[in-house]
């Protein structure tokens, strides 16, 4: 028997069999105050909604104070196949690495409330990235707020190579899917602030990657980078993908502020 954990905390409803049950679930009145996650198996901290959670009775309300995530992708502590395995990196378990994943509702499904994160620190994730945040619709959601957040070395492994941001935020397909996924309404990415962020970085890649061809639409940054290669934002959108400049976009849309910093690592 294999042993995969999704990570450190995994909050999730419980899915609705058509036919058999009520959209009626809800997350609401979650709240993890002063808690570190340690070198998990898979990630820190996975918030996935999605389709199970409907109409929700109630609205979505969870809430990290004071939390920190140190190392992910890791099965030192586990068993897996009945033998201790040290120091084995997760992806080749099928779990998620990365230390924050969001996943959203789509529509036709509307709710409200929001997840919130205060004073996050994110450190040592080399297993995986820092943030990802995915299929969180502009309308019929609920607010992401990440206020405080600090990311130091985050997807970062000498022995494996770069291939995505410390902070990654994609609609339906990270790779740009050509037309809206079935359930989500069509509408673009949007209602994400992550506020006074400070990301300490060693890589030279932007420090935060927004993919999706429908667009953005409320997407909320301000912090500051220290990287020694500089720092930039990749933003995609439109079909075919195509890069637009930060300058290009409404500030309605897509605010970015940043103070870059090339003087450390």
């Amino acid at each position: 028997m294999s042993l995969v954990i999704r990570a450190g905390l995994d909050i999730e409803p419980n899915p609705c069999v058509p036919g058999k049950c009520q959209h009626v679930n809800f997350v609401h009145g979650v709240q993890v105050t002063n808690t570190s996650f340690i070198d998990n198996f898979g990630g820190g901290i996975h918030v996935s909604l999605g389709k199970n959670l409907g109409s929700a009775a109630m609205p979505i309300g969870v809430r990290f104070d004071d939390c920190r995530i140190n190392g992910t992708g890791y099965s030192g502590p586990l068993l897996a196949e009945g033998q201790r395995v040290a120091n084995t990196r997760a992806q080749t378990a099928g779990a998620a690495p990365n230390a924050v994943v969001i996943g959203g509702v789509g529509a036709p499904f509307v709710n409200s409330g929001e997840v919130r994160f205060n004073n996050l620190s994110v450190a040592n994730a080399s297993g995986g990235v820092g943030l990802i945040l995915t299929t969180i619709p502009q309308k019929g959601w609920a607010q992401l707020i990440m206020d405080h957040l600090t990311l130091t070395d985050v997807g970062f492994d000498e022995r494996n190579p770069v291939y995505l941001s410390p902070i990654n935020i994609f609609g339906s397909n990270p790779n740009g899917a050509p037309v809206a996924e079935p359930g989500d309404g069509g509408s673009p990415t949007g209602s994400i602030k992550i506020l006074h962020a400070l990301i300490r970085d060693r890589s030279a890649r932007p420090y935060m990657r927004i993919v999706d061809p429908r667009g953005f639409r409320g997407v909320e940054f301000t912090g500051s980078v220290v990287n020694p290669y500089g720092c930039a934002v990749a933003a995609e959108a439109g079909f075919p993908l195509r890069n637009i400049f930060l300058a290009r976009i409404p500030p309605s849309n897509l605010s970015v502020h940043t103070v870059c910093n090339k003087s450390g690592a």
